[in-house]
């Protein structure tokens, strides 16, 4: 069982299927959990739809490392509760959608890094079979040294 603890109800994205808030695990600092609430499932299916998506996802976190792909954060976790999925991942303050639009304005230099590591990040995904389906800025996370991960 996951064990962390909301410290923020901030909606991180717009998305109707998951619920998306900050948390915080144990030993691990800041966190984003997105929730998926059974609700929108139709009885019978549930379970077993779920548990399959489990071993996919399962599959993504054992197949993707940080030294071997270097722009790529799955999810660090998941959970199956009896009324709700739990998917969680790292914390980054800004999205490449938030940095794009801050008043700090991109250099061409960093544009062409964030191209750069953009296309790492897709190679790295295919390298390995996988297919994201929903690359967007949104998606991207940037750190304060504009290191980039594709989510």
């Amino acid at each position: 069982m996951l064990k962390f603890y909301v410290s923020s109800f901030i909606p991180l994205g717009d998305n109707k299927l998951f619920h998306t808030i900050i948390g915080t695990m144990e030993n691990e600092g800041p966190v984003v959990v997105k929730t998926y609430l059974r609700k929108f499932v139709k009885n019978g299916e549930s379970q077993d739809m779920l548990e399959e998506y489990k071993k996919i996802l399962q599959g993504i976190k054992d197949k993707f490392s940080f030294p071997k792909h270097a722009n790529v954060m799955p999810c660090q976790s998941l959970s199956l509760e009896s009324k709700a999925a739990f998917l969680v991942r790292q914390y980054f303050p800004f999205s490449l959608k938030q940095r794009m639009n801050s008043l700090q304005k991109l250099t061409y230099q960093d544009q062409m890094w964030f191209a750069f590591q953009m296309l790492c990040g897709v190679s790295q995904i295919h390298c390995e079979g996988k297919y994201h389906g929903d690359i967007k800025p949104q998606n991207v996370m940037v750190t304060s040294w504009n290191w980039l991960f594709i989510t």
